[in-house]
């Protein structure tokens, strides 16, 4: 029926043009969850109008813009009737004009005919630069479905885009205000620039949904989800439709259809002008899927092996289909069967896929990741017992890899532990590979690791402070201690902390005055110490 629907207007609406999508097809069914689809004026006391909209009153019964914007006397959205030529009255723009400080107004173009459905259409804006500036404006159409979409179901997104007639028209319209003055005003009209890259967005519930967002640029910037995107390209005067596959990320409430966030990247050459650009919409209609995904599975083997057979397995719908493996998105040469085997030398880790493609399907599965796992070690702490100095701290990590799981002796599930004060820690350590329990006993004690250097000696034979050393309460694990001369010699070199200095070089007493040492050692808990100063010898 939709493919008979798709001819039908390909036949009888030549205007009407159809944007090409890649590999995203499934069989549909539709959905009546969007309320007033075509924007038709519903309630019969409203009557016949054209007009900008300024939020938060509705576009048209249903719809709302989710943004929320005034500049240079153009409100975000306008919703425009065949009952009115698809144009707003001079009255309203003479209106807006009068109010408005600025001396430029911005109309839409012509709009194209025929109008896909009905007789209401709304045109919203993506005005990307203005007078030399950076500013960007984008304005979007918002309803609250009748039904939440599924999270994880696949949907496709149908509506026609219409590109303006005129493009860049400008005319000069002069009026009188209340005191007699004449004014002049610029009338620019915004055109539609192909190609035009369109997102629908997905709130997950219609909470102050009226209530416009103090943003005039993505959506997103308000917490609303990107569900997809299309790049449509049409001619001045025609409406185009486009189609937007998507798998609903969770169950969204609310739609919201308008420009891309990055529609600059898709109009390098108009990024230098003034860019009012404005587009049409009208038609929408959502469509759900009968089928799933694609689903990838271990059939055999094992991650802690590094080997295993990954199996795609269909919908019943299209089990007969043909097959093509990816890897990090590039295809596997000769990789068409349900299966796939991957082990350290075939393939390896990554991310795979799996297409499934026949007359009426084309699915691509789910990124499946295989990384290879590792058994968890008992010896994941090194040693069993350690020494701290009072008011030091440990981290006992008890990392493995990322499908482990841990559960220490507190309760805590984290992969570290920090200790502050002595016991036995314990971590149960499990993953698909198997489980290890692991402790570690942590005592304190008093400490100091400092080590002391005198700044003096006499080496005159006496047999008091004839040596210069380093003092300290607890031997280092390393140590170095270098001592120079005013010439910059190296006149003693030592690695012992209980060796010192005794005022000679190459056997000769060295004369009375400063000399240089740099001292360098770690200390019992593992950390890292360099001392410089000088000393003084005396005799």
């Amino acid at each position: 029926m939709a493919n008979l629907l798709k001819i039908l207007i390909l036949l009888f609406l030549p205007t009407f043009i159809y944007a090409q999508n890649s590999c995203n097809e499934y069989p549909l069914k539709p959905l009546s969850i969007i309320s007033n689809p075509s924007f038709e004026i519903l309630d019969s006391e409203v009557g016949c109008i054209s007009n900008n909209i300024v939020p938060p009153a509705p576009i048209v019964q249903s719809w709302y813009s989710p943004t929320f914007y005034t500049f240079l006397g153009q409100e975000p959205v306008a919703y425009l009737n065949a009952c009115t030529n698809f144009t707003i009255s001079d009255s309203i723009i003479y209106a807006k004009l009068i109010t408005h400080t600025t001396n430029t107004f911005i109309f839409y173009p012509v709009t194209p005919v025929a109008i896909p459905d009905g007789n209401g259409i709304i045109a919203i804006n993506d005005w990307t630069k203005y007078f030399g500036g950076n500013n960007i404006f984008k304005s979007y159409a918002a309803t609250c479905l009748q039904n939440s979409l599924q999270k994880d179901s696949l949907y496709q997104f149908d509506f026609f885009s219409g590109f303006g007639n005129n493009s860049k028209r400008q005319f000069h319209f002069e009026y009188i205000d209340s005191l007699g003055g004449i004014h002049g005003i610029n009338i620019t009209s915004s055109w539609s620039p192909s190609p035009e890259k369109f997102t629908l967005f997905g709130l997950k519930d219609c909470a102050d949904f009226t209530k416009p967002l103090n943003i005039r640029g993505c959506p997103a910037e308000g917490g609303w989800s990107v569900l997809g995107s299309v790049t449509v390209s049409g001619d001045s005067g025609t409406w185009v439709k486009a189609s937007i596959p998507f798998r609903a990320a969770a169950d969204f409430k609310a739609i919201a259809i308008g420009p891309s966030c990055d529609t600059l990247d898709i109009r390098k050459g108009d990024i230098n002008q003034t860019g009012f650009y404005a587009y049409f919409l009208d038609n929408l209609q959502l469509y759900q899927s009968t089928v799933s995904l694609p689903y990838i599975s271990i059939s055999s083997g094992s991650l802690c092996n590094k080997s295993v057979t990954l199996q795609v397995t269909p919908s019943t719908a299209y089990t007969n289909s043909a097959k093509q493996w990816f890897k990090n998105g590039t295809s596997l040469s000769g990789e068409t069967q349900n299966n796939l085997n991957i082990n350290d030398l075939n393939y390896g880790e990554g991310y795979y896929q799996c297409r499934a493609q026949n007359d009426s399907v084309c699915l691509i599965s789910d990124s499946f990741r295989v990384q290879w796992q590792v058994t968890p070690s008992a010896s994941v702490f090194n040693n069993n017992d350690t020494i701290l100095c009072t008011g030091d701290t440990l981290v006992l990590n008890a990392y493995t890899d990322p499908s482990s799981t841990y559960h220490w002796q507190d309760g805590s599930l984290l992969p570290a532990f920090t200790v502050k004060q002595a016991g036995i820690y314990t971590v149960n350590i499990s993953n698909a590979c198997g489980n290890v329990s692991v402790s570690k006993k942590v005592d304190y004690k008093l400490c100091n690791d400092s080590i002391f250097v005198p700044t003096a000696f006499t080496p005159n034979g006496d047999g008091r402070n004839d040596i210069f050393r380093a003092k300290y309460f607890y031997p280092p694990e390393q140590f170095s201690m270098n001592i120079y001369n005013r010439y910059g010699e190296n006149i003693f070199s030592g690695k012992n902390v209980s060796e010192g200095w005794d005022g000679t070089y190459k056997g000769k007493p060295q004369p009375v005055g400063s000399f240089i040492w740099i001292v360098k050692y770690k200390t019992t808990t593992g950390k890292t110490i360099s001392l410089e100063g000088t000393v003084t010898l005396i005799k």
